[in-house]
């Protein structure tokens, strides 16, 4: 799957947005995601799609409000050992 650029805004009255990428499955406008910041996780939503690479670096997006996180197998089935 190609790298999406999305635009996305904090709060809905910002006056601000910010770009980030998805390497995961196409994003729409209007989805709300989660993204790391320096003030921790926060859910965010998508403003806008479709954009190309940035000449600076982005930040992904770590996954869709609501999806289901992976989570790592108990210790005892790391081997296959289950």
């Amino acid at each position: 799957m190609p790298r999406q650029y999305v635009m996305i805004e904090f709060h809905p009255n910002d006056s601000r947005s910010y770009m980030y990428h998805n390497d995961g499955p196409p994003i729409a406008n209007g989805e709300r995601v989660e993204v790391d910041t320096k003030h921790g996780r926060q859910t965010v939503t998508v403003v806008g799609v479709g954009y190309p690479p940035p000449k600076f670096e982005t930040k992904p997006i770590v996954g869709r409000v609501g999806e289901a996180r992976q989570s790592p197998p108990p210790s005892s089935d790391l081997f296959g050992q289950g």
